[in-house]
């Protein structure tokens, strides 16, 4: 499965997060980590998430 995510703050709270995800959940295995610099967004308050055609996991509850 492929995750994909945008994140911005404070460089000390992105660094902390790249460190969580590149660890995963305990019982997940993180094979490879990605990153990429983009230009911040002014404005964006919002979270949201979206499934692609690639997704696989299925939420329930």
């Amino acid at each position: 499965m492929t995750v994909e995510g945008e994140a911005q703050g404070p460089d000390e709270a992105i660094q902390e997060l790249v460190k969580e995800i590149n660890n995963g959940p305990r019982l997940a295995h993180v094979v490879k980590l990605e990153k990429k610099e983009i230009p911040p967004q002014e404005g964006e308050g919002l979270f949201g998430v979206k499934r692609t055609s690639e997704s696989t996991f299925n939420a329930t509850g």
